[in-house]
């Protein structure tokens, strides 16, 4: 019998547990530090009484099967297909994100009115189709060394994009499923023992699965990142612009799992039904007096303007913020992420006395809709610079 090391982790996506192609089925380059885990819900039954010798035991028993929990992170790693479209090779897991669609992302450009498609100059993610019970559910293959687990009915809760300028930018997700279970070794899908070392343009009818590019796999440096908006928080629009130290964006889709309660049985969740639409985040930055970004606001404002105008108009109920993330920096020939938020609520920033002075500041996206229908509060575009 051999030992399993994760280091020999391989995880892929689709959105078909029978039929795999280069159309649903995409493998997914993951981090060290994933989860994969199933618990159970149990009840204990005690019995106490009166007596000289009274009985004292107590009993346990499983109730039910929680829902499936996993995560992992992945980097952003843009690249550029053959026909010069560019994708990135999570670009499955923002799918499930983002839509109820059940077919995988238009690798093949053929419509570019669609909310998540790949072009000759960006990948976009939109969330307009957003609004629905059940998003586009995924089974995720993890192959752990020797063994292969299968993840049904998984939907994607969580997006957390983590902006720390020592690192490169990367996106932790995070979610549930119905069951798991090893797939016996002589059930593993094909595609799975196939060798899967050598990337082929999407689109081939001979492929399995859409596979890790080898080369022109692209990162994302976070150091050059900067974030500029423009906020009526003093009662007109004004520009700010600031260098950060560190941020994160969360997408929530809070997603629910139904599981029953029947007696004599062991029962495992049966469905799932998604919640609010959140996008919330942090960052942290310097205080400083101008902004600094190079971009087309030459008299931009900084942190210590944004902090003396928002305590100068505490009594305003909402401040609408247009804010843009450039992850990675918005210089011609670099890939980069660049996370649009039309509609921002941002909170009074907080004051953090250090060596060097800096400030926090907490936002939220809101829909730009009056009906508050979900789906506007952002859209990502990330391109690769070997287009």
């Amino acid at each position: 019998m051999a030992i399993n090391l994760s280091r020999n982790t391989r995880v892929w996506a689709s959105t078909s547990n029978t039929t795999h192609n280069n159309s649903n089925t995409f493998e997914i380059p993951v981090q060290e530090g994933y989860s994969l885990s199933q618990s159970v819900s149990t009840a204990d039954v005690s019995v106490e009484e009166t007596g000289a010798e009274p009985t004292r035991g107590s009993a346990r028993f499983n109730a039910s099967l929680d829902p499936v929990e996993w995560s992992f992170a992945t980097y952003f790693n843009p690249y550029v297909d053959v026909d010069t479209n560019h994708y990135t090779t999570d670009m499955l897991m923002w799918h499930a994100l983002a839509t109820k669609d059940s077919i995988a992302p238009d690798l093949d450009n053929t419509g570019t009115s669609s909310i998540i498609y790949g072009d000759t100059s960006k990948f976009r993610v939109g969330f307009g189709n957003n609004s629905a019970h059940v998003l586009t559910k995924l089974y995720l293959y993890f192959k752990i060394d020797n063994d292969v687990y299968l993840v049904e009915d998984v939907q994607v809760g969580q997006a957390e994009i983590s902006i720390d300028i020592s690192d490169l930018a990367m996106v932790n997700w995070s979610g549930n499923g119905t069951v798991y279970n090893r797939i016996a070794s002589g059930s593993v899908p094909a595609f799975i023992t196939a060798n899967g070392t050598t990337y082929d343009q999407a689109g081939a009818t001979d492929d399995d699965f859409v596979k890790i590019p080898t080369t022109g796999k692209e990162y994302i440096v976070n150091k050059l990142t900067i974030m500029c908006f423009q906020s009526d928080v003093s009662g007109s629009n004004l520009y700010y612009t600031m260098p950060i130290t560190s941020g994160t964006i969360t997408v929530n889709n809070n997603i629910s799992y139904l599981t029953p309660n029947t007696l004599a049985v062991v029962d495992t969740a049966v469905g799932s039904f998604t919640g609010s639409f959140e996008v919330t985040g942090s960052l942290d930055a310097y205080m400083r007096d101008t902004g600094n970004d190079g971009l087309t606001e030459p008299n931009s404002k900084g942190t210590t303007e944004l902090l003396e105008d928002m305590l100068g108009n505490t009594g305003q109920i909402t401040n609408t913020t247009d804010v843009t993330f450039n992850i990675g920096g918005t210089a011609s020939g670099d890939p980069a992420a660049k996370i649009t938020m039309p509609t921002l609520h941002i909170s009074v920033p907080s004051l953090s006395v250090d060596d060097v002075v800096s400030t926090s500041i907490e936002f939220k996206a809101i829909p730009n809709d009056p009906d508050m229908k979900s789906g506007t509060e952002l859209s990502l575009e990330i391109t690769a610079a070997n287009a």
